[in-house]
C-alpha cells in the first residue's frame, strides 16, 4: 500500500494472482514502458472514468472496450476466424 491517503496498492495474492489498485474515483491506471526512442509511452491504460480499457501499440490507441462492445483503431489482422465451432 502506498501514497499519502493508502488509496494505491501493488499486490501478489499468494495463489499466483498479481494486483496493481487504484482506489482514486474515477481515476486512471498507466501500464508504460520503453517507446524505442528514450521516451517511454503507455501501453495499456485503465480508464477509471469511463470502464474503458485501451491497448496501444507504442502510446497510439489500437483497441478500446466500450460499454455497446469494441473500438478497433487501424487494421485488424486474424490468423483463424471462429463462429459458433466452426472455422
Amino acid at each position: 500500500v502506498f501514497n499519502t491517503g493508502g488509496d494505491s496498492s501493488i499486490k501478489h495474492t499468494g495463489s499466483g494472482s498479481f494486483v496493481i489498485r487504484n482506489e482514486v474515483d474515477n481515476q486512471n491506471v498507466s501500464l508504460q514502458a520503453d517507446n524505442g526512442s528514450g521516451g517511454n509511452a503507455t501501453y495499456v491504460f485503465l480508464d477509471g472514468s469511463t470502464g474503458e480499457v485501451r491497448l496501444n501499440h507504442y502510446g497510439a490507441n489500437k483497441l478500446a472496450t466500450k460499454s455497446t462492445g469494441i473500438a478497433v483503431t487501424g487494421e485488424g489482422i486474424f490468423t483463424r476466424r471462429y463462429w459458433n465451432g466452426y472455422s
